[in-house]
């Protein structure tokens, strides 16, 4: 009777102490990470959500424009002008800068012969537009909001080559509608200088760059 008695306790407390060990299993499951349980009070857990927004910058140019609107006599000289506007949007919070470059040096050459060409306008800081007339000329200035100030009375400078010139910037971002920048091209025949007959051509690029 004792053996039996025994036994029956032994068996007793393993399924006690199974069922511990399984309740302890559950409570222990159910536990969540930054979670604070208070009997009889408000609890709350504090958490951020984030995301990143990506830079973007882009440049569109009219192009319908880049013709000069008039010939220019060869002997007896003239001028021919013509504007091309270019749009640069950007939500680079640090803003955008804008330069300009040619593929070669005296950028305003003869179709079928580079040796044929404009002089590029041969000031390296922008001034007012003085005829030569013993030569031909090619030069720009820039209009808008954002351009640098050596422009902003209408003074005109040369490509130079391969070298980019800052023409405008901006240290904040855009509007969504972005700001737009026109480059007028002026290219002169002087009165005393002959120029070669032929359709001339400039290789312009113009590129925006994040700050």
């Amino acid at each position: 009777m004792k053996k039996l008695l025994s036994l029956t306790l032994m068996v007793s407390m393993l399924a006690f102490n199974a069922f511990m060990l399984v309740e302890g299993g559950v409570a222990n499951a159910a536990e969540v990470t930054n979670s604070t349980t208070v009997a009889g009070a408000s609890t709350s857990v504090d958490f951020d959500v984030t995301v990143e927004v990506t830079p973007e910058l882009s440049i569109t140019c009219d192009l319908d424009t880049a013709t000069m609107v008039n010939a220019i006599p060869g002997l007896t000289g003239g001028s021919a002008v013509t504007s091309t506007d270019c749009n640069v949007k950007t939500n680079n919070y640090a803003g955008y800068q804008l330069k300009v470059k040619a593929d070669n040096t005296n950028a305003l050459e003869l179709l079928t012969s580079s040796s044929v060409y404009f002089t590029d306008y041969a000031t390296a800081t922008p001034a007012a537009w003085i005829t030569d007339p013993t030569l031909a000329q090619f030069g720009f200035n820039v209009t808008g909001s954002d351009i640098e100030s050596a422009f902003s009375a209408g003074y005109y400078r040369g490509l130079a080559g391969v070298t980019d010139i800052l023409v405008a910037h901006k240290d904040v971002a855009t509007t969504y509608t972005g700001v737009s920048t026109t480059f007028n091209w002026k290219a002169e025949v002087g009165s005393q200088h002959s120029q070669e007959t032929g359709i001339y051509k400039a290789d312009i690029t113009v590129t925006a760059f994040s700050n």
